[in-house]
């Protein structure tokens, strides 16, 4: 029995909720990526990044979880709240657990401290160090009392927490789960990836033959994922099969040669009873960076989906980090939803130079509908070679 995806709430540099996300991305073009001045090399190196407005955090939370993950995951899970009261008199509040996945835990709030005389060995800065700390403020906040983790296997940390989250409920811990990721962009994420000489300062430009690297962005994305329809939605859809694995290629590069990503993508059909051609859409990992296009029009080719409809959401709002699973697992499930009547496709965003070096990927280039919407896959890829591929239908 397949659980279902409930409801999605989300929060991005050009949404704040699902049908901004929609509105935004699937029925115009975007501006989520901007130049930023915040982290210049004294001032003639610009990043362009899917950043959230500054305005947007001025509120503040009790210590120690008064940072920008805890905020972002408060504004996307807020849109969900309903449902988790519905849940808690159905179920009760021990069976609904918590899973996220992220690799931030206030960083940057922490530094603050430190530049303003605090010390590290302060209990609310040791505490704010804790990966877990969106977990506990989201399991606090909401009063629930299942089962709660995060997971942080880099840019397919919250695709794997919806993967744990439907084992979870499969295993009978937990009936229902509040689930996904928040990441944000910081000092550390900024300069870290600028080092590794993957950062493009213009827009991001996936699968071009002018391509020159990533975009970074923040954001939070969240489901509810449920062993059944409790709250009668049209909208709850099928997590349909999924697999993860790790081939350890190279500490930041993926293989080129892509044996463990293709398999990802054909064990995961597998467990879904499905073949390629019963998928309809394609969400790619779609970086930017040169080995990622290398590794991933491999992937598609030795997967054989070179003739499926493509696109990387990381073109109009930034690689999320920890968030992207999720995030793009989101797109994936509003093109399944009732606010796709036309059945229109998320747009790849880029110059239209398609490099002719990479295998064949058909990208959604153009306002593209389909007369058939029923499964999308998204897959996403890490550092250190971990792999996800997550499936969705109706």
């Amino acid at each position: 029995m397949n659980n279902l995806l409930l409801d999605f709430g989300v929060i991005n540099s050009i949404s704040k909720n699902k049908e901004e996300l929609y509105n935004n991305y699937f029925l115009n073009i975007p501006n989520g990526l901007k130049e930023n001045g915040d982290y210049a090399y004294n001032n003639d190196k610009k990043f362009t990044l899917g950043k959230i407005e500054n305005e947007f955090f001025d509120f503040e939370l009790e210590n120690p979880y008064n940072n920008k993950i805890n905020k972002m995951a408060l504004h996307s899970i807020n849109q969900l709240k309903p449902i988790i009261d519905e849940a808690k008199k159905i179920y009760g509040k021990n069976r609904i657990g918590v899973i996220v996945g992220t690799c931030e835990n206030g960083s940057d709030e922490t530094k603050d401290f430190i530049l303003n005389g605090s010390v590290i060995y302060e209990k609310r800065i040791l505490i704010m160090q804790s990966l877990n700390i969106c977990c506990d403020f989201i399991q606090k906040y909401f009063d629930v009392k299942g089962i709660s983790f995060t997971i942080s296997t880099a840019c397919t940390s919250s695709a794997n927490a919806i993967i744990s989250a439907d084992e979870l409920i499969k295993s009978g811990i937990i009936d229902v789960a509040i689930v996904g990721g928040a990441d944000v962009v910081t000092d550390t994420v900024v300069y870290g990836f600028d080092s590794l000489d993957i950062v493009d300062y213009n827009k991001i430009n996936s699968f071009s033959k002018n391509r020159k690297g990533i975009n970074l962005g923040e954001g939070a994305a969240f489901f509810i994922l449920s062993k059944e329809n409790f709250i009668n939605t049209k909208d709850a859809i099928m997590l349909k099969g999924y697999e993860s694995n790790s081939d350890s290629h190279h500490i930041t590069s993926p293989d080129t040669e892509a044996k463990s990503t293709s398999a990802c993508i054909n064990n995961a059909l597998k467990k879904s009873n499905l073949k390629i051609n019963d998928i309809d859409y394609i969400n790619l990992h779609g970086t930017g960076t040169i080995l990622n296009d290398i590794m991933e029009s491999e992937t598609i080719n030795k997967a054989g989906a070179e003739n499926i409809y493509c696109s990387s959401s990381k073109t109009a709002f930034g690689h999320t980090i920890g968030a992207a699973g999720a995030m793009e697992l989101g797109v994936c499930y509003l093109a399944l939803s009732s606010f796709n009547k036309e059945k229109i496709l998320p747009r790849h965003l880029y110059d239209g130079e398609y490099d002719n070096n990479l295998k064949k990927i058909n990208l959604v280039a153009e306002k593209i509908s389909l007369e058939k919407l029923n499964n999308c896959m998204s897959v996403s890829f890490g550092f250190g070679g971990s792999n996800t591929c997550l499936i969705i239908g109706k």
